[in-house]
């Protein structure tokens, strides 16, 4: 057969112009998330006129922004690969309702300070907690790996290396 006019069957279904089945577009969640949200927002803002008004989407930004704050840190953190306590928004209640409860009766400077230095406690104490977890799992893990492995286990013959 001569070389240049032998056809070469395609390889895949690609080259016919057939469709893959197993290569079907998947929807991420992503897709309908936002404009979703985005809809409901129009629709409440067209079904409530004080909705509508430029300070109600200053108190909108003002409540978001301590949670976006948080999220920016937890996401340098993330990154770095390091743990991290998935009670920080738990934290800054906390701190947040001693703050309140004491700027009234004590001040500002000393709700302040109090409200920091329970976010310090708290933060503390949820880092020792999963510092001793992490700990203890590790030793665990290093015992298990310590074990000889599959040619010493039951029903195997053990083989010299």
């Amino acid at each position: 057969m001569n070389a240049d006019r032998a056809t070469i069957a395609p390889s895949s279904a690609e080259d016919t112009g057939a469709p893959e089945p197993h290569r079907a577009r998947r929807l991420r969640p992503s897709t309908f998330v936002v404009p979703a949200a985005v809809a409901v927002v129009a629709v409440l803002v067209v079904a409530t006129p004080p909705l509508r008004t430029v300070e109600n989407a200053i108190v909108i930004l003002r409540a978001a922004a301590l949670t976006g704050i948080v999220a920016i840190g937890m996401t340098f953190v993330t990154l770095a690969g390091m743990f991290f306590s998935l009670a920080s928004a738990g934290t800054t209640v906390l701190s947040g309702i001693v703050f309140a409860l004491l700027a009234d009766s004590q001040g500002l400077v000393i709700a302040l300070l109090a409200a920091l230095g329970v976010g310090l406690v708290a933060g503390a104490l949820q880092g020792w907690v999963a510092g001793v977890a992490a700990t203890r799992s590790s030793s665990r893990w290093r015992a298990a790996s310590s074990c000889p492995g599959p040619r010493y286990w039951p029903g195997t013959t053990a083989t010299s290396t």
